[in-house]
Order: C-alpha cells, then sequence, then structure tokens
C-alpha cells in the first residue's frame, strides 16, 4: 500500500490527540478565565498564525459563493460547537462531555445517508456499534449525573455532526490552509463580543491558564483543524467521524497524567476497544486499493 494513503490517518490520529488532551487544557484554563475570554483568545491566537501564510499562499482567493460557504459552516462549527462545549464543561463532567461526545460518529453516519441516498455499510455500522461499547466501557464507571451541561453538549454533538457532512464536500475545492484560516478569523469575530461583554483583568490570570489557552490554540486550533480538515479532503466523512471517539481515550489518560485522576482497569479496557474499532473501521481497504492497480 502507498505511503501516502496513510497521510489523512496520520493526521486524523494527530488531532484526536490534541483534541483529547483539550479537555484537560480547557479545565485548567476555566480556573482562571471566563468560557468567553478562552474561546477568543484560543481562536485569536490561531487567528493570527494563520491567516499570514493563507495569504501568502494565495488560498484565501476564492469566489463570493465558497466564501458564503465556510462563513456557514463556520458558524456552526467551530461557533456554536466550541461556544456549547465551553459552557458544558462548566456544568459537567470531562468523563459525561466524552460520553455525549461519542454519539457523533452515529449521528454522522445518519446524516450521509440522508444526504448521500445510500445504506451505510456494514463495517461502518458495526465500527460505530464496537466505538459505542468501548466508550461506555471507558466512561460508564466514573459518569455524574446528567444535567444542563450534559444538554449543551448534546447540542454540540449536533453542531459537529453537521459540520462534518457538510464540510467533505466543501474541503474539496478548498486548500485545507485556506479553509482552517478562514475558520478561524471567523471563529474570532464570533466569540469577539462576549469576549468584549467581560474582558479578563491580566493580573488576575493565572500563569497555568494562559499557557492552557495557548496550547489550545497552537494545538487543539491550528493543528487539530488543519490535520482535520486535510483528513476530510481525503477519506469519506463518516470514517473521519469515527476516529472522533478516540477522544475520550486521550481524554482521560492525558487528565489522568496532568491532574491526577484515576483510571480503572475498566476503562483501560474500554479505551483499548475503541482504538481497536477505530483502526479497523478507519484504514484503507486493502482489496479496493489491490483491484484497483494494473495487473
Amino acid at each position: 500500500m502507498p505511503r501516502a494513503s496513510y497521510a489523512p490517518y496520520a493526521a486524523l490520529a494527530a488531532s484526536v490527540l490534541f483534541w483529547g488532551l483539550s479537555f484537560t487544557a480547557t479545565k485548567i484554563a476555566l480556573e482562571g478565565l471566563s468560557p468567553s475570554s478562552i474561546l477568543f483568545l484560543r481562536f485569536g491566537l490561531a487567528c493570527l498564525l494563520l491567516l499570514p501564510p493563507a495569504f501568502a499562499s494565495g488560498s484565501l482567493r476564492l469566489p463570493l459563493r465558497v466564501h458564503l460557504q465556510v462563513l456557514a459552516v463556520s458558524v456552526v462549527f467551530p461557533g456554536c460547537y466550541f461556544a456549547l462545549e465551553t459552557w458544558a464543561l462548566r456544568l459537567t463532567t470531562a468523563t459525561n462531555a466524552s460520553l455525549i461526545a461519542a454519539a457523533i460518529p452515529m449521528m454522522v453516519l445518519a446524516l450521509s445517508s440522508v444526504v448521500e441516498r445510500r445504506s451505510p455499510s456494514l463495517r461502518s455500522m458495526a465500527g460505530v456499534a464496537a466505538s459505542l461499547a468501548g466508550v461506555a466501557m471507558l466512561v460508564g464507571v466514573g459518569g455524574g449525573p446528567v444535567n444542563t451541561g450534559d444538554a449543551l453538549m448534546l447540542g454540540a454533538v449536533a453542531s459537529a455532526s453537521v459540520y462534518m457532512v457538510a464540510t467533505g464536500r466543501l474541503s474539496a475545492s478548498v486548500a485545507p490552509l485556506g479553509f482552517t484560516a478562514l475558520q478561524m478569523a471567523w471563529g474570532a469575530i464570533f466569540f469577539l463580543p462576549m469576549f468584549l461583554t467581560n474582558p479578563p483583568s491580566p493580573d488576575a490570570v493565572p500563569l497555568a491558564s494562559l499557557l492552557a489557552v495557548g496550547a489550545l490554540g497552537l494545538f487543539a486550533t491550528v493543528g487539530a483543524f488543519l490535520a482535520y480538515n486535510y483528513a476530510l479532503s481525503r477519506v469519506e466523512a463518516p470514517t473521519a467521524s469515527l476516529c472522533i471517539n478516540a477522544v475520550p481515550v486521550v481524554a482521560v489518560f492525558g487528565a489522568h497524567l496532568a491532574l491526577g485522576e484515576s483510571v480503572s482497569m475498566g476503562q483501560a479496557l474500554g479505551g483499548a476497544v475503541i482504538l481497536a474499532s477505530v483502526y479497523a473501521s478507519s484504514r484503507p481497504a486493502r482489496n479496493t486499493e489491490e483491484s484497483a492497480q494494473p495487473a
């Protein structure tokens, strides 16, 4: 199998790593900053990092119609998704949020089937089922009671699912760098009014919170978005969304290492099941590629 065929899956792995660790970083940032401050600073930093190279590469020279399409998906993601997720994390546990986020692949699979008017493959459905079973094992032990934060997280799941299905087609006509830079710019604009209503006092913000926001902007935003948008331009949306179920694995073990949270044997086994199901369902189909090669 050509090495290039593994590139989208390596990009998906990078985005999963960065987004998984973002749960811990967000918890640390919330100790000294409001959700609106975290969101604006996170996307403002990403905007500053991505717009110059995007301008220089010419990837922002797009028809007005495409710019409006990018604006539309940016309102949904990062706009609605990260607003709902960040406020949800103030009201619910990271464990509950991870469990609810595990519904993304199933919702993406359903939306893709409706939009594309085709039935999902048995392999995809089996992968989603196995992955959900692993998530239940991973977070079922430590989940807290259902609350308002869980409802907000469910809204975030719906936003992410719509984004993934819509972006699968749009990303084919926009370079990943340009697409991501525009997302960051619209995200910063989206969160600016909320930031201005309650700006933080620099003297009162702990250094740990500032470093956490920096990590969110550099890795969980710039790095993860670039990697995921690149992957979406080369693999189907249901396959890419299935990899999101590996995010709770990284989130749980990241919290264990950084925050000292315990990891049970059941959680470790659930993480292994998730990773195995994601690998089995998302790896390139060898038979398809081999049949496409000339004899």
